[in-house]
């Protein structure tokens, strides 16, 4: 059994509701998922890159890029399949071959991630000796101060109400998991089956970096942002 510290796991379904075959849409004349491949085999931390996928198409293309495919049953492609769920599938498979102690999900819909983003993100995770690892955006933190409807029609407060009321300069910073990069540790991640806990490293990405492939908009912008784009 090969023992390595770091293997990436790129989720990609072949179904998506706002654009037919997001995945392999051209990006840039490539694939999209061809960026978030690039960036996994560029970095200097991935040892082996897999892709899990319900779709042979997807599978195919992948294998054309040399990287590991795991075939990913269809119960776990759907709309509310998560995350976690899909992942623990993948994990199951790559711990017949390896024993890697961290597992860096890529999502294949962030085609401005870099090797170097990457790689700060493994390393960022080593330094602070942490288990998990979630990239982010900053985001204005106003939005504490949210109120929600309640079934009744009523307003409540966030969080109690502990932010409702306060200035802004008393409100802590605020971020948003920009879906990039989440690195887990594999042994907690197994027992947890979350990519987050009360001691989880952040890595922070600009707004433009943090471009996620949602709708043909987002295509456009990053058909923009990547003809000049460094992996």
């Amino acid at each position: 059994m090969v023992k390595k510290q770091f293997i990436s796991v790129i989720l990609a379904r072949g179904g998506s509701k706002g654009i037919p075959m997001k995945n392999l849409t051209l990006v840039n004349g490539k694939p999209l998922i061809y960026w978030t491949i690039a960036a996994s085999l560029a970095s200097k931390y991935i040892f082996e890159t897999f892709v899990s996928s319900d779709s042979d198409d997807i599978i195919s293309y992948a294998k054309s890029q040399k990287v590991k495919t795991i075939k990913r049953p269809g119960k776990l492609a759907q709309d509310t399949t998560t995350s976690a769920e899909s992942l623990v599938h993948a994990i199951d498979k790559i711990l017949e071959n390896y024993e890697p102690d961290y597992i860096v999900l890529l999502q294949p819909t962030s085609p401005l991630r870099t090797s170097n983003n990457i790689d700060e993100s493994c390393f960022k995770i080593l330094e602070e000796k942490t288990n998990c690892l979630i990239s982010v955006c900053k985001v204005d933190n106003k939005y504490l101060k949210i109120l929600f409807e309640s079934e009744n029609g009523f307003l409540t407060e966030f969080n109690n109400g502990n932010f409702t009321f306060k200035d802004r300069q008393s409100l802590p910073k605020t971020y948003l998991p920009n879906g990039s990069i989440y690195i887990v540790k594999l042994k907690n991640f197994i027992k947890t089956k979350r990519f987050l806990d009360d001691f989880t490293s952040k890595y922070l990405m600009t707004k433009k970096s943090s471009l996620d492939i949602d709708n043909f908009s987002d295509i456009i912008k990053a058909n923009k942002e990547i003809k000049n784009f460094k992996m």
